[in-house]
């Protein structure tokens, strides 16, 4: 019986120690639930920050590229009003300038000393090829030229090679070889054109009476200082024998300059190659009375303004035949040599020749011919010492 309640007591004892290692360890499993669901809300929690950050980072930077778009918008914007502007400008300052120059043409013209002068010289015969007429059906742009004809006279070393580009990417070379020279894809042109040709260069004489049709038809021509002009043929032509002028390069002797002049200051004006031919001959203004007078000394404005005038907007002008001698109208005037400076080792006696052969392109244009007679001055003196 004493054995009985010893054994009863362990029992009882070893109920209550593990009764006490159950409720220990209920209690570590309720702590270690609790830390569980304290970590996962904290892991929640942590996960709400970090979605909530990345979706503010995300408006931000949505934001910002609305912003910055907008602003990209804006400067656009601005950027084509303040081309607009200018190319309004530029047409404006074009126009106001162009009525001077026709206003000089036209006195010139009747003047009497310059009608003696035409009739000194003689006429030459204008070749209908030296003229490009564009009408409607060759504009591969739209542009506002409508049922209006473009007449326009090729002056060689006067901005040609950029006009005739301009007006060949225009018509998007259609029908024209790509490949083959600009220039004689342009005089293909006006060789087809012949007929019509005569007809808008009667439209254009001054004595002409104006009607309807005269006033569809938009004429222009562009010229160029006239010692200026010459430097450049021969640089552009001669010494490589792009033109072969006898007497100059045609044989084993370097073609000099004053060679060059010497040669051509001998030549009737009337049957000069076209590239040193006055201006006043190979388009005849007196006679012909142009819309637009472009100079090649502000070709790139001019050229804007009148493409403007036909309705062709923000046209990139060609960068053909610029170099950085005295005829690249790009530079600033006062960085330019003055083109008298290459004439300083020529005979007075060209330079007389020269004088008269070139005196209308002085006068007509409203070229400065004073450095050339005051260069012949001082020749004359010097040799009569």
């Amino acid at each position: 019986q004493k054995q009985m309640l010893e054994l009863k007591e362990r029992q009882d004892t070893d109920r209550k120690e593990k009764g006490g290692r159950d409720n220990d360890k209920i209690e570590v499993d309720a702590v270690k639930q609790k830390g569980r669901l304290q970590r996962t809300k904290s892991n929640k929690r942590l996960k709400q920050m970090k979605t909530s950050r990345d979706e503010s980072l995300k408006d931000d930077i949505v934001q910002g590229q609305e912003e910055m778009i907008q602003s990209k918008t804006y400067e656009l914007k601005a950027s084509v009003q303040d081309v607009n502007a200018k190319e309004q400008n530029v047409t404006s300052e074009f126009l106001e300038e162009n009525d001077l120059r026709k206003s000089l043409l036209h006195k010139e013209c009747r003047n009497p000393s310059t009608i003696k002068k035409m009739k000194e010289l003689g006429g030459a015969i204008i070749g209908l090829d030296r003229f490009t007429i564009a009408t409607k059906k060759d504009f591969a742009v739209q542009t506002s030229l409508g049922d209006r004809r473009l007449v326009w006279c090729r002056v060689p070393k006067a901005g040609c090679s950029t006009w005739v580009e301009i007006l060949l990417t225009l018509w998007g070379r259609k029908g024209l070889q790509e490949n083959s020279n600009l220039h004689t894809q342009i005089f293909a042109h006006a060789r087809e054109r012949r007929k019509l040709t005569e007809k808008m260069l009667s439209l254009l004489k001054n004595n002409y009476e104006e009607n309807a049709e005269r006033k569809q038809t938009i004429s222009m021509m562009t010229s160029r200082e006239p010692l200026a002009r010459l430097y450049s043929c021969y640089r552009n032509k001669i010494p490589d024998s792009k033109i072969k002028v006898k007497g100059v390069n045609t044989n084993k002797e370097t073609p000099t300059f004053e060679k060059f002049l010497y040669v051509i200051s001998k030549q009737k004006p009337g049957k000069m190659d076209s590239h040193w031919q006055p201006i006043s001959m190979l388009c005849n203004p007196c006679t012909y009375d142009y819309d637009f007078l472009m100079r090649t000394e502000t070709l790139e404005r001019d050229s804007i303004a009148v493409l403007d005038q036909i309705g062709v907007e923000n046209f990139p002008i060609p960068r053909r035949n610029r170099g950085t001698y005295l005829t690249d109208e790009n530079q600033e005037e006062s960085s330019k040599p003055a083109a008298i400076t290459y004439y300083e080792e020529v005979d007075v006696e060209t330079l007389r020749r020269l004088r008269d052969i070139y005196y209308l392109d002085f006068i007509l244009f409203g070229y400065d011919i004073n450095p050339l007679l005051k260069l012949i001055e001082r020749k004359e003196k010097k040799s009569a010492q």
